[in-house]
């Protein structure tokens, strides 16, 4: 399913594409995100991180996450990043600005969301904590299935940029849903 949400971004690129190396630019970037979905998949760091996180907040309440939401976007108009530096700064979060400089022409940005839809690893700060009141963790995660989200192309704050982002479940070696991932693709 996560190829079929890849071909339907592919398609839509190419549709408002205005020359074949805009599109031959779509193909490339489908490949690219295929091959960085597998890569995460297949990298202990953000899968042992993921399930970490998982067994952390495994009893937390909805007041806790509003509270800790609430502190994250303190801390962005404060610009004093003490929570959100502790993400920032996660092992896996580093490995996610690997991938994202390695493609700096792709990604503006990438961030991972734990079974409860909160923010675990990224490669800058996003614009809140927890992600599980949106799409992009609603329809990627809960359905433990092959789900995908594709976004509108916007402007987004955190990436400075216009970016479409397109989200995809996180899976154990069982193939069972374990977290979700957002890639926010450059559209300029």
């Amino acid at each position: 399913m996560i190829r079929t949400a890849l071909a339907l971004l592919m398609i839509l690129t190419i549709c408002t594409t205005t020359s074949i190396a805009q599109e031959r630019d779509a193909r490339t970037h489908l490949k690219q995100i295929t091959d960085d979905i597998k890569s995460i998949e297949n990298n202990p760091v953000i899968i042992n991180h993921i399930i970490a996180s998982n067994k952390m907040s495994r009893d937390i309440s909805n007041s806790e996450i509003a509270l800790k939401d609430n502190q994250w976007r303190r801390e962005l108009i404060t610009n004093q990043y003490n929570f959100i530096n502790s993400v920032l700064n996660a092992d896996a979060s580093r490995e996610l600005k690997k991938i994202k400089n390695n493609r700096s022409n792709t990604y503006g940005e990438i961030f991972i969301m734990n079974n409860k839809g909160l923010t675990i690893a990224m490669t800058q700060p996003t614009s809140d904590y927890w992600q599980g009141d949106e799409a992009k963790w609603q329809e990627t995660f809960p359905a433990n299935g092959q789900s995908f989200h594709l976004g509108d192309v916007e402007f987004d704050e955190s990436a400075q940029a216009f970016t479409a982002q397109v989200s995809a479940p996180i899976k154990n070696s069982a193939r069972e849903n374990i977290g979700a991932i957002t890639f926010g693709i450059l559209m300029e």
